[in-house]
């Protein structure tokens, strides 16, 4: 998962909880929650 997302643990600190919740809320402020998934349904 983490080479899926490009985190290296060496170089990078993990995003806590707090980030992930600030990043959800601000794609669903944008209108923008379902974007990447439906990105990722049509690559697939």
């Amino acid at each position: 998962m983490r080479r899926f997302v490009g985190i290296d643990l060496g170089r990078k600190p993990v995003p806590d909880e707090t980030a992930i919740c600030k990043f959800h809320y601000l794609l669903e402020r944008c209108e923008l929650e379902a974007a990447p998934f439906l990105q990722a349904h049509d690559h697939l």
